[in-house]
C-alpha cells in the first residue's frame, strides 16, 4: 500500500490571518472599511457614469482655443449648407444620391459642431440659448463613449480631412468647395498639432480682434491615466482647508470656467446636492452656469467632492 501523503505545514502568513480574523473587533474594522471603500466607489462611478460631465471639454479641445473655434465656425458652416441642401425634398426623386450624401454632410457638420461647443459658453447665453448646455454635454459624452477616435486631436485631423475632400467633390468653387477647403485645412492643422506641430493661432487671433486666450487644453484622461487612476480618493480634512484657501486667494487670476468648476466642486463638498433654485435674469449667464454645474454633481459624495476640487484646482497650477 503506498504510503500517506505528509500533510503540508499551513503557511505562516495564511495561519497569522486566520488568527487575526478570529477577532471579532478587528472583522468590524474591515467590514466597515469595506463599506467606506464601497460608497466611494459608488460615489465615483456615479459621478463618472451619470453626471460627471464637468470637465468633458478636457477631453475635446486638445490644443489651442483658437483652433476650437475655428474648427467650430467650419462645422457650423456644414451644417448649414447641409441642412439647406436636405430641405429640397424634389432631390430626393431628382437626384437621390447627392441628396443621401448632403444628409452625411449635414450629419458630420452637426457631428463637428457639437465636438467643438463651448458648454460653458453656452450655458452662459441668454434665455432659451442658455438651455442647449445639457443637451450638447450629453451629447459630447455619448461621442467620447461610442467614437472616442474623435475626441483625439489625430482621429478629428483626419475626420476634418475626410469631411473636406467629400465637400469639395460636390462642386467647383461653390459654397460647399469653399466649405470643404476650409474643413481640409483645419483638418490638416489638428493632424500637424497630434505632432507636436502647432501653429501661433492665439496671435493671429488677438491679431484679428477675436481675443482668444493662450491658455492650452490638456487631455485630463491620460493625466490621471499617467498618475496612476482616477484622481477621486479620500482627502484629508486639512488639505481640503489647503487648498480652499489657495483657491480663494488666487480666484482673481483664474480663468472663468475653471472658477466656475470650482464653485460648483466647493460647494457640492461643503454644502452637498444643489438645494438653490435657478438663478434668474436675461444677463446672470455666470450665475446660471455655476448653478447648473452644482446640480450636474448631484449624488457626489461629500469626499469625492473634495478630493475632485483638488485635483481640478492642481490643473489650474495653483500649488495646493
Amino acid at each position: 500500500a503506498p504510503a500517506p501523503q505528509k500533510e503540508e505545514p499551513q503557511p505562516l502568513a495564511v495561519a497569522v490571518a486566520q488568527q487575526a480574523l478570529a477577532d471579532p473587533k478587528l472583522r468590524e474594522a474591515l467590514k466597515h472599511q469595506a463599506l467606506v471603500v464601497g460608497g466611494h466607489a459608488a460615489d465615483a462611478a456615479r459621478y463618472c457614469g451619470r453626471q460627471g460631465l464637468m470637465a468633458f471639454q478636457d477631453y475635446v479641445q486638445q490644443g489651442p482655443q483658437g483652433v476650437s473655434v475655428l474648427c467650430f465656425v467650419g462645422g457650423l458652416a456644414t451644417t448649414i449648407l447641409g441642412a439647406m441642401s436636405i430641405c429640397n425634398f424634389f432631390g430626393t426623386v431628382m437626384d437621390p444620391f447627392h441628396y443621401i450624401l448632403n444628409a452625411y454632410v449635414f450629419v458630420f457638420g452637426l457631428t463637428t459642431t457639437t465636438l467643438e461647443a463651448d458648454t460653458d459658453r453656452i450655458g452662459m447665453m441668454i434665455p432659451p440659448f442658455d438651455r442647449l448646455a445639457e443637451p450638447v454635454t450629453r451629447a459630447q459624452a455619448w461621442l467620447h463613449e461610442e467614437c472616442r477616435l474623435l475626441t483625439r486631436l489625430r482621429g478629428r485631423g483626419f475626420f476634418y480631412l475626410y469631411q473636406g475632400t467629400l465637400l469639395v467633390t460636390q462642386c467647383v468653387f461653390c459654397a460647399l468647395f469653399l466649405c470643404g477647403l476650409y474643413s481640409a485645412l483645419m483638418g490638416a492643422v489638428c493632424i500637424l498639432m497630434s505632432f507636436g506641430i502647432t501653429p501661433d493661432i492665439e496671435r493671429i487671433a488677438e491679431s484679428a480682434g477675436l481675443g482668444v486666450g493662450a491658455a492650452p487644453y490638456r487631455l485630463v484622461a491620460d493625466s490621471a491615466e499617467a498618475e496612476g487612476g482616477s484622481p477621486v480618493s479620500v482627502v484629508p480634512d486639512q488639505l481640503f482647508r489647503k487648498a480652499e484657501g489657495a483657491w480663494k486667494k488666487c480666484k482673481e487670476r483664474l480663468p472663468g470656467k475653471a472658477c466656475r468648476e470650482l464653485w460648483a466642486l466647493h460647494k457640492q463638498a461643503t454644502v452637498g446636492d444643489c438645494n438653490e433654485p435657478k438663478p434668474g435674469g436675461v444677463f446672470n449667464g455666470s450665475a446660471k452656469e455655476q448653478w447648473r454645474l452644482w446640480t450636474g454633481l448631484r449624488g457626489v459624495g461629500e469626499a469625492d467632492a473634495k478630493a475632485l476640487f483638488i485635483e481640478r484646482l492642481r490643473r489650474e497650477e495653483v500649488p495646493v
